[in-house]
């Protein structure tokens, strides 16, 4: 379901859209209760008509709303209007990892300053339990001050067979 800028889902008004995956689409959106640009992710209308599908993604945001740390992107709701299911989250603004890997490979002292902030992202949903986090060229975002933002997820059926995606199982990390 495409959504056009100004449609209202509960108090956001969608601006434009960011992208697209499996579950759904995201928007840039205008949270209007709070007047700020929030990320929402849209649960796609055959998934919300699926049980098993409309409950990973609750869990979903419940997993992901339960952390609080400066490199995993923070809930802000779990919502629903009419037959609409959706989750509003903070809005990183800055370049996707894609978006940074355009111009070719990055120098390692930058690589390496990503891959520690996401392992410490990692580490927090480690510690409180999340079973798989995502984290894809296209949704881990940069800031203005170059700081990494994760997507936390959670879910059982996990394919790794994709070159811009990687879902890590927790437990292979070594988490309880």
């Amino acid at each position: 379901m495409a959504l056009t800028s100004g449609t209202k889902l509960g108090p956001y008004e969608i601006q434009s859209p960011l992208g697209a995956g499996g579950m759904g689409e995201v928007y840039r959106a205008r949270d209007t209760r709070l007047d700020r640009s929030v990320a929402i992710k849209i649960l796609s209308a055959a998934f919300s008509a699926d049980c098993d599908r409309l409950d990973r993604f609750e869990q979903e945001a419940r997993s992901a709303s339960a952390l609080n740390h400066p490199n995993i992107v923070t809930i802000y709701e779990l919502g629903q209007d009419g037959s609409t299911h959706y989750i509003a989250m903070e809005l990183v603004e800055g370049k996707t990892l894609r978006e940074l890997l355009v111009s070719g490979l990055l120098p390692m002292r930058k690589a390496i300053e990503i891959a520690a902030q996401v392992a410490e992202g990692l580490t927090k949903a480690c510690q409180l339990g999340v079973s798989y986090v995502l984290v894809a060229k296209g949704w881990a975002g940069f800031d203005s001050e170059q700081i990494a933002a994760i997507e936390v997820v959670h879910r059982r059926a996990v394919v790794v067979n994709n070159s811009d995606a990687v879902v890590l199982s927790m437990a292979a990390m070594g988490c309880p």
